[in-house]
């Protein structure tokens, strides 16, 4: 319950709303227990937009065939590390970001295979800049 003074100095007292949903007087309705819940909806896959995607995926299959195991990442072998890399962790990247160079998109001599965390840490990054750092790195 709650007292309230009105401007002419009579009490009044105001009783809490019940809840909507239990009609009980302690809590507001959206904090209410018995409050319906939505069921959870599961989340739908991703389209693939054009099939510029499915053209991507098609090249970098037609690359590892063309370029068969043992596989090693560009930039490993940049940096010294030689060690073969399992099928399942073969990243075929751009060496020329996308963005940049749209026209190399689907050139071969634009692709090179890198192992995920390179691929990871080089990002929207240029393959000469990202080389750079990695010389920079290298240094420390």
């Amino acid at each position: 319950m709650i007292e309230r003074i009105n401007k002419t100095g009579a009490k009044s007292v105001k009783l809490p709303r019940p809840c909507t949903y239990c009609k009980g007087l302690g809590h507001l309705a959206f904090g209410c227990t018995k409050k319906p819940r939505k069921p959870l909806q599961a989340k739908k896959p991703l389209k693939k937009v054009g099939n510029v995607s499915s053209k991507l995926l098609d090249q970098r299959k037609a690359y590892l065939e063309a370029f068969p195991a043992p596989h090693y990442c560009y930039y490993c072998a940049y940096v010294g590390i030689d060690e073969v890399l399992a099928e399942k962790h073969v990243q075929v990247e751009h060496f020329l970001t996308k963005n940049n160079r749209p026209d190399l998109r689907f050139d071969w001599s634009n692709l090179v295979k890198s192992c995920p965390g390179h691929n990871q840490l080089k990002g929207s990054t240029d393959g000469p800049e990202f080389l750079k750092q990695l010389d920079q790195i290298r240094r420390v």
